[in-house]
């Protein structure tokens, strides 16, 4: 077991550390601050640049790839090769060939040669931005007021297009939307249950396909499935009370608040940030390899955490009646199991559960190889 703990942060710190083990290139790490990677709008990289850190930005000249992951990613000058970032908030408004990104807020307002491929919470392509090739991805929420010089292959709760699209629109929607100065210069395929508001111009034509019976969710089919899920929760959480009752009651021995605070916050990272990072390494050939260990790390961390929980809470509820560590695994799962079945809240506390319980166990491998070694005389 102590092997195994081992691994999960080996594996998520390699995938962490990956940027700063690139072979030398002309462009990486920090260039304008502690916190920020800045490229000039006079400066010209001569190659690829690897960023990351707080905040990412590129006023000037790439002469080759850009690859980035931060919180925040603006690129306002030209990348002569493709972009390939990860963050929460990223800003298109430069030039570059294909653009591979991934974060929460997508926003494109450039001119790009090749593809644009965007997976966010939102992708809000402007009047200004144009694509040459095609426009793929997913997202909630899906506007498009620039020019796509191919197709849109997109997946989205909402859809609306006020631009124009030279050949077809697919894609699956939940409700769409293609107002009047907008223009499909092919076929609009979609998958929904809501007919599209069309006020634009359709050249080819329009087919709706309605959803299948067996994706649509119920309200009971929905209680179904989570209870099978929360019972599949608290059976790994005794076998594994079982097989490392010692180890459990290690992870969770939280001294003081402060120790609790570490743990969420590295739980935050572990969850959250390392998957970004497995996601930009994804995009590279050398990278591929070392995203592939970070994603079975990352899975393997998140299917121990809810055991982890489980136990802890158990302590805390339990700790007075002296129960054996299966026994207050049990108890703390059947807990968290129940608070999972009540609507809106079981979202939550799925999540902190997920987070607290990889905090802990990754804030407890570290402190247990933070331990000086003795040494024989």
């Amino acid at each position: 077991m102590k092997k195994l703990l081992a691994l999960l942060v080996v594996g998520l710190g390699i995938t962490g550390a990956v940027v700063a083990s690139q072979p030398p290139v002309s462009a990486m790490g920090l260039t304008g601050g502690q916190n920020s990677n800045y490229i000039k709008a006079d400066e010209v990289v001569d190659g690829s640049a690897f960023l990351a850190g707080e905040s990412v930005t590129v006023d000037g000249t790439i002469k080759g790839d850009l690859y980035c992951a931060a919180q925040d990613v603006t690129v306002t000058g030209t990348v002569e090769g493709d972009i390939l970032c990860a963050g929460k908030t990223i800003t298109l408004a430069g030039k570059a060939h294909n653009v591979r990104v991934a974060g929460q807020y997508v926003h494109v307002r450039g001119s790009y040669t090749g593809n644009v491929s965007a997976v966010a919470q939102s992708v809000d392509m402007e009047s200004s931005a144009r694509i040459a090739g095609d426009l793929t991805g997913g997202a909630s929420d899906i506007s498009i007021a620039g020019v796509v010089g191919r197709d849109v292959v997109m997946s989205s709760s909402s859809f609306i297009l006020t631009g124009q699209v030279a050949r077809d629109v697919t894609g699956r929607y939940e409700t769409s939307r293609i107002t009047k100065d907008a223009t499909i210069g092919g076929v609009f395929d979609y998958t929904s249950d809501k007919d599209a508001d069309i006020a634009g111009h359709v050249a080819g034509t329009v087919v709706r396909h309605a959803v299948p019976a067996e994706e649509r969710s119920s309200p009971l089919r929905d209680a179904e499935q989570l209870a099978v899920w929360m019972l599949g929760c608290v059976v790994a959480a005794v076998v594994i009370a079982v097989v490392a009752p010692r180890k459990l009651r290690a992870i969770t021995t939280l001294r003081n608040g402060q120790d609790i605070l570490a743990a969420l916050g590295i739980g935050v990272l572990a969850v959250f940030v390392a998957p970004v990072v497995c996601l930009v390494l994804a995009f590279t050939v050398v990278g591929i390899p070392l995203a592939c260990i970070g994603v079975v790390a990352w899975v393997a961390l998140v299917a121990v955490s809810w055991p982890v929980v489980a136990y802890y809470m158990g302590q805390r509820l339990f700790a007075s009646r002296g129960l054996k560590p299966v026994v207050t695994t049990m108890c703390g799962a059947l807990v968290l199991a129940i608070i999972g079945l009540v609507p809106v809240v079981n979202t939550l506390v799925m999540m902190s559960a997920i987070v607290f319980g990889a905090g802990m166990t990754v804030y407890a491998v570290r402190a247990e190889h933070a331990k000086p070694r003795r040494h024989k005389s």
